[in-house]
């Protein structure tokens, strides 16, 4: 077999050591490229390890594929406190806290650094004497020209410092910001070219604009004109040192918002670098203050229509004095106080703010169906509050009414008295969100008093109604009275003046144009006019006859009421009949008809009679009539007593006078008159006769005359008997006369036995 170079008998040619030569060569010159290669190579090493050696602040260390140290730069001994030489052959991980190493975390950044070629990280490395520091590190691969991984090259940066730093700006910050977050202002700071650069704005605070929109742009190019020129004359103020104070008001979604500003310079070095504006939300501070306000005006609305009440005598004057106040003391865009007529009709009797406009003085009528707030205050007698009508929700048919007349808000109070309400008041603002509870309870205050005053003087003017009607009356019965005692001084005229005084006085005093006296003369079948005195003409006539078959009805009234009290004579069925024939033709309205009555009989009528309009006959014009009708009965039986007084006395002076003996006795028999013919026949006088018993005078001729005889007549008497008897009786001489007697019972209406007459002719001749 050949040998280990392959020749086959163990002796090379010619030819092969020429070509063993040529190679010797070549691999010479290839070794000295080599050599020259490795020469070059270690001076750029040489080169490199100066440069790397130079390099401070960062350790650079080279790494087999493995992780494990090849090579380092001498500033690790400076980051990390390791000498070269015990580096060398270590593994990285060596850098690395004991948490990172159980979590495998060399391992991953060799993985990473494969994948993406270069990796930085930041984190705590240890030193060699255990310290800790903060590394910025920069792993990246080497690879040589065909892509071999050839091992990494990490490079470690301490930022201690830095980090330390960051911390304690991180801390600052947080402080900072904490400090900011307890502070419920708004802060923006300007730069000397009144640019924002910063702002702090509370979670709880809208900002006027996003912060894109106003940030790094000037505040001439973002606020409103109106505070443009207050931060104008604010930083003319900080650029001379002074700090500046001012409020303003934005609108946020219709919302009034308002603020007050602090506005300071920022100086460096004694120049002015900027502004430094403090912006504090004092918009409930504003709103507290103009509820103050309002409720001062409300207090003041409650105290001047307290005075007002105090001092009003007229209620017109009253409503349109606190409609006034309300409007002008309270502020308010207008009033309307209105008034419960019925069930169904709330009508304005005073208001304040609602000019000549119909739909806000016109009468409201009240359906119970619609959702009014009007309705409600009465129906609950609660007030009813639409702080925003346009977005209630509750009353919609309102905002119309409230968008034509040009008020936003509205309160409607009831005006409760004797426990009912009689009536509300409302009250209009052309602001939205007014009357707080605050205002609220004032105003309803205001309505109670209002209420109250209102009762009071309604009571007020009743008592003095009622003062004034007893006056009236009073004057009336005084009246009254001296018409009567008049007519009364009257009784002794003849009666057909009586009763021409009595229609006179009787017109005159109730106040009525026609008072006329009718007798009943039944047997006729008329009603006569005796007396009618017409007022206005201040005449008397009579003779008027009226056929009472065509007045039944009118009559039977008569005879069965005291008086007829006829408020409309045109209407009352009780003097229908008399329409035509009389009471039109006369234009006769009201009537008062006293019925004449004498022993329960009707014997005539006193007609009151008011002409053109018609009248309330009140308690004293009825009995003040009947009055005058008892009187008129009495002139009447007054007139007959005396005819039938003159005819007694005629009737006596023939008995007085007559030739015949006559006398009369009482019931029982005893003697009460005797005429002249007892003294001229039987020769008594009249006190020896009067005041005795027949028997205790007269001289019997027998004994047949003795007591007894005249008991036995008397029986007769009482029997109601008319007794004819002669008589034989001794005259005061003594002599025997004759006399054909009859004695005659007189009784009253009743049947009833007053008196005897005893009526003796003298027969004795």
């Amino acid at each position: 077999m050949g040998n280990s170079y392959g020749y086959g008998n163990g002796n090379p040619s010619q030819k092969e050591v020429r070509e063993l030569r040529k190679k010797l060569k070549e691999l010479e010159q290839v070794e000295e490229k080599h050599r020259k290669l490795i020469n070059q190579l270690k001076t750029q090493l040489e080169h490199y390890e100066y440069m790397l050696n130079r390099i401070r602040n960062y350790a650079i260390l080279m790494l087999d594929p493995q992780g494990y140290i090849i090579s380092c730069n001498n500033e690790v001994e400076n980051l990390q406190g390791y000498r070269k030489d015990e580096l060398i052959g270590k593994h990285f991980s060596l850098f690395y806290t004991d948490v990172d190493v159980d979590r495998g975390k060399p391992q991953k950044e060799l993985q990473m650094a494969l994948q993406k070629s270069i990796i930085e990280d930041e984190g705590w490395r240890i030193k060699k004497d255990g310290s800790r520091f903060w590394a910025k590190v920069v792993l990246s691969t080497v690879r040589d020209k065909d892509g071999y991984l050839i091992g990494f090259v990490k490079v470690v940066q301490d930022l201690t410092r830095r980090k330390k730093l960051e911390e304690e700006l991180r801390d600052a910050k947080e402080r900072f910001e904490g400090i900011l977050n307890s502070v419920n202002d708004m802060i923006f700071v300007l730069d000397k070219e009144g640019k924002f650069v910063f702002y702090h704005s509370p979670e709880n605070m809208r900002l006027y604009l996003p912060p894109e929109k106003f940030m790094n742009k000037s505040y001439s190019e973002v606020l409103p004109p109106y505070l443009v020129e207050q931060t104008k004359i604010a930083i003319e103020d900080n650029l001379e040192g002074k700090i500046a104070e001012f409020e303003y008001s934005l609108l946020f979604n219709r919302e009034e918002r308002w603020f007050y500003t602090v506005m300071s310079p920022m100086m460096r070095n004694g120049e002015y670098v900027g502004s430094v504006a403090v912006i504090r939300d004092i918009t409930g501070l504003k709103q507290n203050e103009q509820k103050l306000k309002r409720l001062v005006r409300i207090l003041e609305v409650l105290s001047q229509v307290n005075g007002v009440l105090v001092r009003s005598k007229e209620e017109k004057k009253l409503y349109e004095r606190v409609c006034e106040i309300i409007v002008e003391t309270g502020g308010y865009r207008a009033v309307a106080i209105r008034y419960l007529l019925g069930r169904n009709i709330l009508r304005v009797i005073s208001s304040k703010g609602c000019g000549e406009d119909p739909q806000g003085t016109a009468d409201f009528y009240i359906d119970k169906k619609q959702s009014h707030p009007f309705i409600y205050a009465l129906k609950q007698g609660k007030p009813v509050i639409l702080r925003n009508i346009q977005e209630s929700k509750e009353f919609p048919t309102i905002r119309q009414e409230a968008k034509h007349l040009g008020y936003k808000s509205m309160g409607v109070f009831p005006l409760i008295m004797e426990n009912k309400v009689r009536g509300i008041i409302s009250i209009y603002s052309d602001e939205s969100f007014v009357f707080t509870d605050e205002e609220v309870e004032v105003l309803t205050e205001v309505a109670e008093d209002l209420s109250f005053g209102i009762l009071h003087l309604k009571r007020e003017r009743e008592r003095k109604k009622r003062v004034n009607e007893e006056r009236r009356r009073q004057r009336k019965i005084v009246r009254y009275q001296e018409a009567l005692l008049e007519l009364r001084e009257a009784e002794d005229m003849d009666f057909e003046n009586f009763v021409k005084k009595m229609t006179e006085i009787d017109a005159k005093t109730l106040r009525v144009e026609r008072v006329g006296v009718w007798f009943l003369e039944e047997e006729r079948g008329d009603l006569v006019l005796k007396d009618m005195y017409l007022l206005k003409e201040n005449r008397h006539e009579s003779g008027t006859k009226l056929d009472i078959l065509k007045f039944k009805r009118y009559f039977k009234s008569l005879k069965n009421n005291r008086a007829l009290i006829i408020k409309d004579a045109l209407k009352d069925s009780r003097v229908s009949e008399l329409l035509d024939e009389y009471i039109v033709p006369l234009d006769i309205r009201s009537m008062l008809e006293i019925p004449l009555k004498i022993g329960g009989k009707l014997v005539g009528v006193i007609c009151h009679e008011k002409v053109g309009r018609r009248k309330r006959w009140d308690t004293q014009d009825i009995e003040f009539a009947i009055s005058m009708g008892e009187l008129l009965a009495k002139a009447i039986e007054r007139s007959k007593r005396r005819q039938a007084e003159r005819e007694i006395g005629k009737l006596a002076e023939a008995l007085e006078n007559a030739p015949d003996l006559i006398y009369i006795t009482d019931k029982t028999g005893r003697i009460e008159y005797a005429n002249k013919a007892v003294e001229k026949i039987l020769g008594f006088k009249k006190e020896e006769f009067t005041g005795k018993m027949p028997f205790e005078v007269l001289i019997p001729v027998a004994e047949r005359l003795d007591k007894a005889f005249f008991q036995k007549i008397r029986r007769k008497m009482n029997a109601g008997k008319t007794v004819s008897q002669l008589f034989a009786i001794k005259n005061k001489k003594g002599e025997i006369l004759y006399f054909d007697s009859t004695i005659t019972p007189v009784r009253n209406a009743q049947g009833e036995i007053l008196h005897f007459i005893y009526l003796g002719k003298d027969v004795t001749k």
